[in-house]
């Protein structure tokens, strides 16, 4: 009972005696983390005549609280009195907008500054699938064609010397060519699944230093093929309506698969043309052209069917009822 009694003392006396431990926060935890103080703007990469939104980073610098004054190439910007956020207007193409910071805390003046540069990309998407020749849209891609992309970096009024830069493109965030490749303003890509897809440009200098970035989203459309007929004396009409009125002893009609990848038109491709629901045998060299001769009165329906055989989501069919 007596080592019982002398051991439960000891620890009351331990317990007794233990000091208390403040709460307290200190800067040197952070003797690790960046210090620095910065400005960043929003957007990352913006057009020449762009409004930004600049804003200071300093929550890790211990200047909280200080004054702020801020300057825009050079000039004092009135009424942003110690705003940590402000918006400016980037100069024209060719000249660099300069955002300077001014944090007075405890007698002392700390300036920062952010150089927004005056340039914009442009990106020029050139999908490799078929139009006709007078229509007067773009051709739009689908899946499995071919895209060829340009980007056209402008920094003034003279050319860029591409030769120096490092161009990474991205097809929803994957590097085309496995990273970046010198000189690379063009690239060609293979349209993946889905009904669109972001394509991206980063360009950066010999020093690894990032230059702009710019996203594009790219719609993915579907092979859509439209009849219409060839008149000898007027052309292809683009006014073809459903019924259509049989005039004269013959008729020619021409199929127009529109955003057809363009490498399937003289290669691995089906064509089939149904009169009545049964199969035509073609007559002339030309599949997607047919002309049929008058042998009665009545409506006739005619179908056309268009498909890639080494891309099978790349087809589609289309009718039309002639009267005669």
């Amino acid at each position: 009972m007596n080592r019982f009694f002398v051991l439960f003392t000891l620890l009351t006396g331990v317990v007794a005696f233990t000091p208390p431990v403040d709460a307290q926060f200190s800067l040197d935890g952070m003797a690790g983390m960046v210090t620095e103080s910065t400005i960043t703007i929003s957007p990352e990469f913006p057009s020449p005549g762009e409004v930004v939104t600049a804003s200071i980073d300093d929550y890790a610098s211990g200047i909280l609280g200080g004054e702020i004054k801020w300057f825009v190439n050079g000039v004092y910007a009135t009424g942003t009195e110690n705003s940590r956020t402000i918006e400016v207007l980037t100069n024209e193409l060719g000249t660099p907008t300069i955002i300077k910071a001014d944090i007075v805390y405890g007698g002392t003046t700390k300036s920062i500054t952010k150089t927004v540069r005056s340039q914009y990309v442009d990106l020029i998407i050139e999908p490799q699938t078929y139009t006709p020749q007078l229509y007067t849209g773009r051709a739009l891609p689908v899946i499995g064609s071919i895209v060829r992309a340009t980007a056209i970096l402008h920094e003034g009024f003279t050319p860029v010397d591409t030769s120096n830069l490092i161009y990474v493109w991205k097809v929803n965030g994957t590097a085309i060519d496995g990273g970046g490749t010198l000189g690379k303003f063009q690239t060609n890509y293979t349209v993946p699944m889905g009904r669109n897809h972001t394509l991206t440009i980063e360009i950066y200098n010999r020093n690894n230093e990032l230059l702009t970035r710019r996203n594009i989203n790219v719609p993915v459309k579907e092979v859509d093929v439209r009849l219409y007929e060839v008149s000898p004396l007027y052309g292809l009409s683009y006014t073809m309506r459903n019924p259509h009125n049989f005039v004269g002893n013959s008729i020619t009609l021409r199929a127009v698969p529109y955003n057809l990848d363009v490498r399937a038109i003289n290669s691995n491709l089906f064509t089939e043309w149904r009169i009545n629901d049964r199969p035509r045998q073609q007559g002339s060299t030309d599949p997607f052209t047919i002309t049929l001769e008058r042998t009665g009165s009545g409506v006739t329906p005619i179908t056309f069917k268009v498909r890639n055989r080494e891309s099978l989501l790349q087809g589609d069919e289309t009718g039309v009822m002639l009267q005669f």
